[in-house]
């Protein structure tokens, strides 16, 4: 698993904007170091070829299919910690 943050996250009121990457085969994305819940979690995929990627979070965790073979980054909007 090779999840990257981003080393600047975007904070407005009580919410924060967290983003990174993921590399090839990563399935989930363990946000507790920044957020006490996740409101919003989008993929964007490396790979050009357009497909569904199916998303889903639980508490602080996000879970996604990585589709493509190339890794992608990730943005997550959730109240901060």
């Amino acid at each position: 698993m090779a999840v990257a943050f981003d080393s600047r996250p975007t904070v407005f009121g009580n919410l924060m904007v967290v983003t990174g990457t993921f590399a090839n085969g990563d399935a989930s994305v363990d946000l507790s170091p920044f957020l006490a819940d996740i409101v919003m979690f989008q993929v964007m995929e490396e790979d050009t070829t357009a497909r569904a990627v199916a998303v889903s979070f639980s508490g602080t965790t996000a879970y996604f299919t990585e589709l493509g073979s190339g890794g992608g980054r990730f943005m997550a909007i959730g109240h901060r910690n």
